[in-house]
């Protein structure tokens, strides 16, 4: 009886303490990846452009990258991105909009905190930065 009586203290005392734990903790602390959207600071190319373009568009997505450049769209580099940037095309494809094709391609659209990062980008004169 007193095993008993221990394991369901010792049982009792972890899942108190586990939702106490667990209380604490933020939303952004329990989602790994998930981004804070800071649209108010400068936005930088190298910084904050072309990390989400190589996860979602270019080489670790390996569909954009200069090894292979689905369309001939080549997004590895500020070059190729301010080209496509330029044409109006890049905005157009990540926001799913008409007239050009939607990308990711057959998934759903990028974040949209990302889509406002490189929107502000694109506004502020697509720099080199």
């Amino acid at each position: 009886m007193k095993s008993v009586c221990l394991k369901l203290t010792v049982l009792t005392s972890l899942t108190v303490l586990l939702i106490v734990a667990c209380s604490k903790n933020k939303e952004e602390d329990l989602t790994p990846g998930k981004v804070e959207c800071d649209t108010n600071k400068t936005i930088s190319y190298k910084n904050d452009v072309q990390p989400i373009l190589n996860s979602n568009c270019g080489a670790q997505a390996g569909c954009h990258s200069n090894g292979s450049a689905s369309g001939g769209v080549k997004l590895e580099s500020w070059q190729g991105t301010n080209i496509v940037a330029e044409s109006g095309l890049l905005m157009k494809s990540i926001k799913h909009e008409s007239g050009a094709a939607p990308m990711p391609n057959a998934n759903k659209k990028i974040d949209n905190c990302y889509i406002a990062i490189i929107e502000k980008w694109i506004k502020a004169g697509r720099l080199n930065n």
